[in-house]
């Protein structure tokens, strides 16, 4: 800004030294105070918000000196006074039309103040609450605010509260949580989706969060439903399906992948969905080379027919939602890898990758002891699919997607490796053998750049 107002001050010298003409000597002045005045608005805005947060705070001191003398009517009217300024400001924001980062901090401030209204009102009347009923009612009061005040932030606040709120492993979870979680997902999913053409930070974040809790949401609230419509004393028998759980999440990240791939991009900003399908991917390939995921105490992986078979027997209406389920993440992520398959600007490598779906799902439904010959494909899909990343990393001049698939193959081979009972030794050679693939990898692509410039 100062180098601005300083050329503004110069600009009658120059027109009378000849350098530029009065044309445009009024044109580049009318720009540059423009330009001034543009950035006096956020700079005195900031001023203005820092300073209204210093005077909350001293009035939050004073409060909390003198509340043990106030009555309980005055406690309560002054649990509804952060919401009263928050409200406020909120309104101000919209009719005055400020920036929209104040939009955005006035949409949390009115979450904040809902909350700590909210806790007050519960300390001050004794009452006994739980979180569950808290997190309703702050999903409930967060959503109106994410449509009107278009807020990114109040966004990912109620889309992390869903994943949050759909555990089924609390003991207040129920089918209303799972149907209720999965219905303001979806509504927060909506508004990112018709906000996702703005070029903005908040936005690549507001994505990035929906493309992280959707596979958890789906898992999680998959799990609370099929419990939930099933008699609390087959529990026990349900554990037996946990596989289903985590294969809903895997499909969902494999369809995010493929979709990511169609896009031909590689950039974290446009295509989040894209890495958050590789590490789902990742994290797949985890399960499927550890032995113990299907043997012992512990498998994940285990022959899941009969016990699918026994659920239809205890509820039908369960069984069917988690096929349903299932078949719907198999769809999605077939349609998505077709259509990615049938781009001309598709990364092959990142479609290949979601092939690990497939045979995680199977491996879970036939393998039992099985397992070795789903160790086998899911290395050959896995390597194929991280050495065509990193083709066309050397194609298309690209480091990361380069790193990308060095990444890849470096990470299988510790999951072997880790799998493996080599000596230190052996270990020692493979991590050597690492890094001369990584620093040759991009000093072979670097000194191609060097060449073609």
């Amino acid at each position: 800004m100062s180098f601005e107002r300083e050329l503004l001050k110069r600009i009658p010298r120059y027109e009378a030294d000849g350098l530029i003409d009065r044309a445009a000597a009024e044109k580049l002045s009318a720009h540059l105070r423009a330009s001034l005045e543009g950035k006096k608005p956020v700079f005195f805005n900031a001023v203005y918000f820092a300073g209204a947060i210093l005077l909350i705070v001293s009035s939050c001191l004073f409060v909390q000196n003198i509340w043990d003398e106030l009555s309980a009517g005055m406690r309560l009217l002054l649990a509804f006074v952060p919401l009263v300024i928050s409200a406020t400001f909120g309104v101000c924001a919209l009719l005055l039309r400020l920036h929209p980062l104040l939009r955005e901090a006035a949409a949390v401030a009115n979450i904040l103040a809902a909350g700590a209204m909210l806790c007050l009102i519960a300390a001050i009347l004794n009452l006994e609450g739980n979180f569950r009923d808290f997190s309703v009612a702050m999903i409930s009061f967060a959503l109106p605010l994410v449509f009107i005040f278009n807020s990114r932030a109040a966004a990912g606040i109620a889309a992390i509260w869903c994943a949050v709120l759909a555990n089924p492993y609390s003991r207040d979870a129920g089918v209303f949580d799972a149907l209720f979680t999965c219905a303001c997902f979806a509504a927060v999913g909506i508004h990112a989706f018709r906000n996702r053409a703005e070029p903005n930070a908040l936005n690549a974040v507001l994505r990035l969060i929906i493309c992280i809790c959707a596979p958890i949401l789906a898992g999680d609230a998959l799990e609370i439903l099929v419990v939930g419509m099933c008699p609390p004393v087959a529990s026990e028998a349900l554990s037996d399906i946990d596989h289903f759980y985590a294969a809903v999440p895997v499909g969902i990240g494999a369809a995010m992948l493929a979709v990511g791939a169609k896009s031909g991009d590689f950039r974290f900003l446009k295509v989040p969905h894209l890495f958050v399908g590789l590490l789902i991917m990742c994290g797949a390939m985890c399960v499927l080379n550890a032995p113990n995921s299907y043997v012992g105490e512990h498998a994940i992986l285990l022959y899941s027919l009969p016990p699918l078979a026994d659920l239809f027997g205890l509820s039908a209406a369960a069984g069917c939602i988690l096929v349903g389920a299932l078949a719907l993440a198999v769809l999605a992520w077939g349609v998505a890898t077709f259509r990615a398959l049938a781009s001309e600007e598709r990364l092959t490598g990142a479609a290949l990758a979601g092939f690990i779906f497939p045979l995680y799902a199977a491996a879970g439904l036939f393998c039992g002891n099985r397992y070795i010959p789903f160790m086998i494909l899911s290395n050959a899909v896995f390597f194929a699919a991280a050495a065509s990343l990193a083709f066309a990393g050397v194609r298309r001049g690209s480091f990361l997607l380069l790193n990308a698939g060095v990444a890849m193959i470096v990470w299988q081979g510790i999951l072997r490796v880790s799998a493996s009972d080599g000596g230190i030794l052996f270990r020692s050679a493979f991590f050597g053998l690492c890094g001369i693939l990584l620093i040759g990898a991009n000093y072979f692509l670097k000194r191609r750049l060097d060449r073609e410039n």
